[in-house]
């Protein structure tokens, strides 16, 4: 009973966070500005402090539980992403900058929350792979705040399926603030996350990846991961691709992302919101099916399968030329 009093008292808080921040956005101007970036899809000026509100709602939520543990250390990290967002919206920050301060990031939170990959024998293999594994996952949230409740909505689906399978109490404070944002974040957005949630967002995501492959051993938890966060992963994947094969910086921004082509073609952002969560939804029941799954063979042949069906895909969307930038 204790734990649905601390999940309401933490909604409600967010909720008068949330609304503070964007009347403080407003007033002091701290917007998204739609006639700055051709790339945007929004046409009015949107207040950023989104991440700010979810970042204090974190905090909060551990706060009056008592329950402090090596989420803690995750969302201390975390703060100094959600800094660097602040002044990246504010300034616009290189991007060799930001992927610095995300290396550093990703090392802060393997070193406080002692998560570090078990892969290879050698101990600093295991923590290079552990830093780019982070600082991946947070570029590839990054990419993902495309459009009215993306991101926020993608999280939320991998956060409260990774919670079944962890069975860990604090994943509430890392779902009822992303829910409470949503309301804002919805179309027509009245709030965006900026780079400052979702960085923090990427942060999260890739702790929980962590705490997957702890729980289930690396190669298990790596696969349910991969799978529950599949459509993040795969653009980020192909952004890198796509902008290597045009022989341009993968840093570089541009129109090919799966929210530039899918909006191209359904203007309706809310109905483009509704197949990206319907499709992460699948994705995410299919890596929590998976880890009931103990035996190795047919842990093995289901992974064949998933994959066979993923290279048909892609496969499908390549022939269809769908990663070509959008003008």
């Amino acid at each position: 009973m204790k734990v649905f009093i601390y999940i309401f008292i933490d909604f409600i808080i967010t909720l008068f966070i949330l609304f503070s921040l964007e009347k403080l956005s407003s007033r002091f101007n701290v917007l998204d500005f739609a006639e700055v970036d051709t790339r945007k899809i929004h046409t009015e000026h949107i207040p950023i402090l989104g991440g700010v509100g979810i970042f204090f709602g974190l905090f909060i939520g551990m706060i009056i539980s008592g329950y402090f543990d090596k989420t803690l250390g995750a969302i201390v990290a975390g703060s100094l992403l959600v800094i660097i967002g602040l002044i990246d919206d504010s300034f616009d920050l290189s991007p060799i900058i930001k992927l610095i301060f995300q290396l550093i990031t990703a090392a802060l939170l393997l070193l406080v929350t002692d998560l570090v990959p078990e892969l290879f024998p050698i101990p600093a293999l295991n923590w290079i792979f552990g830093i780019l594994f982070i600082t991946a996952i947070i570029n590839a949230s990054n990419m993902n705040d495309g459009f009215d409740g993306q991101l926020s909505m993608m999280a939320l689906i991998f956060l409260s399926f990774t919670a079944f399978i962890l069975k860990f109490p604090f994943f509430s404070y890392f779902i009822v603030p992303i829910l409470v944002f949503l309301f804002f974040n919805l179309p027509k957005a009245r709030m965006f996350l900026g780079d400052a949630g979702s960085m923090l967002i990427g942060v999260i995501v890739a702790y929980s990846g962590l705490l997957l492959m702890a729980y289930e051993g690396f190669w298990k938890g790596m696969f349910i991961f991969c799978i529950a966060y599949y459509i993040p992963l795969f653009d980020l994947a192909f952004a890198v691709i796509r902008r290597s094969l045009k022989k341009k910086s993968i840093f570089s921004a541009d129109k090919g992302h799966l929210h530039h082509i899918f909006l191209e073609k359904y203007p309706d952002t809310t109905k483009v919101l509704w197949i990206f969560s319907l499709a992460a939804i699948l994705l995410a029941g299919i890596g929590f099916l998976s880890s009931f799954i103990n035996n190795q063979w047919i842990f093995l042949i289901f992974n064949l399968i998933i994959l066979a069906f993923t290279v048909i895909i892609i496969v499908s969307i390549l022939k269809k030329g769908l990663f070509k930038e959008v003008k």
